[in-house]
């Protein structure tokens, strides 16, 4: 493997190699447990400022749950192990961060309707589809950047 390009991914982690404007937090399903191992300086990943698939504040457990919900909504035995992995990771978060009162706090009338605006507000931005013209620096997009990368390795 040559290398790996992820344009919007869910499971980013902040210690991934950014390529455009850095942002914040990680993918909405939580970064990935133990990473990409070996490939791990290989991989490379691009997320857009404002997109909530790839770019959630670490401390939103309920997003967390949520996007961990979904992954494991097709579940196999065979993943069985790493799906305790990554409920033990959002657990253990969650826990060293204030624990239930936490994640009550983000269940409130208050906190919900903030949750909704911001979900409407991004729907309304585009700015998930946006990458074909989603500028990464030097003129490319991150369309043009991540074919450019990927063909330079043939």
């Amino acid at each position: 493997v040559s290398g790996v390009g992820l344009i919007s991914d869910p499971r980013r982690s902040p210690t991934d190699v950014q390529v455009g404007p850095v942002v914040g937090g990680a993918g909405a399903g939580g970064p990935r447990v133990g990473g990409f191992g070996f490939l791990s300086d290989r991989v490379r990943t691009i997320c857009a400022a404002g997109d909530l698939y790839c770019s959630t504040e670490d401390t939103d457990y309920v997003t967390r749950f949520a996007g961990f919900l979904a992954q494991a909504s097709g579940a196999s035995a065979a993943n069985l192990w790493r799906y305790q992995l990554e409920a033990g990771s959002i657990i253990g978060d969650l826990m060293a961060h204030g624990g239930v009162a936490a994640l009550q706090s983000q269940l409130t009338d208050d906190a919900n309707q903030q949750r909704v605006e911001q979900l409407e507000h991004f729907y309304q931005s585009g700015t998930h589809t946006s990458y074909g013209s989603y500028s990464v620096g030097g003129g490319q997009t991150a369309i043009s950047w991540m074919h450019n990368w990927i063909a330079g390795m043939a």
